[in-house]
């Protein structure tokens, strides 16, 4: 999760969001602590408050913000990462990759329909796989109802060149150039009417966060 002093943000990171993107556009993180989920942010900014770390600015009135991106795209783009990952690479998505050949070795409905999928998603390496709720829930076990805790304004995926825009308008940033952002072109299959029914299901809270958050919580409503 990149902090900017500078522009007094941060930014809660959804793996597979033009992530790389934004923060090279923010510029130079004044603090990057890893993909963590809201509460661990919050805990971290408890940390930072504290008199060890009295020289820091006050991180806690900093706005915050992610991007959503529709689940289906988001699930599909890590599967395509995870896949094209070499086998002998020691990264996470290289371990997970060796560990479930089989899984990675077909498309995309093939990989739903695996009979591994549930054991991918909880693995430890499956970091890009990983449900929202893992990040935007005070308790992600609890399935039913979840608390969701939310960043101040989110960004829409399809629309970002135009939020980023209206985002520096907002916020007044100081950036040197506009965000550009080109989407890698690729074939899409679509999904048979069984591996998207598993989509649906596993990945539950992500379309309930993604409709939530943009219903309620994009830049143009907010700010």
């Amino acid at each position: 999760m990149p902090v900017f002093d500078k522009h007094e943000l941060i930014y809660h990171h959804i793996p597979k969001t033009a992530g790389r993107a934004i923060s090279e556009w923010l510029g130079e993180a004044d603090a990057h602590i890893g993909h963590l989920p809201v509460v661990g942010i919050e805990q971290q900014l408890e940390l930072w408050d504290s008199k060890k770390f009295k020289f820091l600015p006050d991180r806690k009135t900093y706005r915050s913000f992610s991007i959503m991106r529709s689940p289906e795209e988001r699930i599909r783009s890590a599967f395509e990462h995870i896949k094209s990952t070499p086998l002998e690479s020691k990264c996470q998505n290289g371990n997970l990759r060796k560990q479930y050949q089989k899984a990675f070795s077909g498309n995309f409905n093939d990989f739903l329909l695996s009979e591994d999928i549930l054991e991918i998603i909880m693995s430890k390496n499956s970091t890009l796989l990983y449900p929202l709720t893992w990040m935007f829930c005070s308790d992600s076990g609890n399935v039913k109802t979840p608390v969701v805790l939310s960043p101040d304004f989110v960004l829409d995926f399809d629309n970002l060149e135009d939020d980023t825009d209206l985002m520096v308008e907002k916020l007044k940033l100081d950036v040197e150039l506009k965000f550009k952002f080109k989407r890698t072109p690729r074939e899409i299959e679509t999904l048979s009417n069984v591996a998207y029914t598993k989509l649906r299901y596993l990945w539950n809270w992500d379309f309930k966060i993604y409709d939530f958050f943009l219903g309620n919580l994009h830049i143009k409503k907010v700010l």
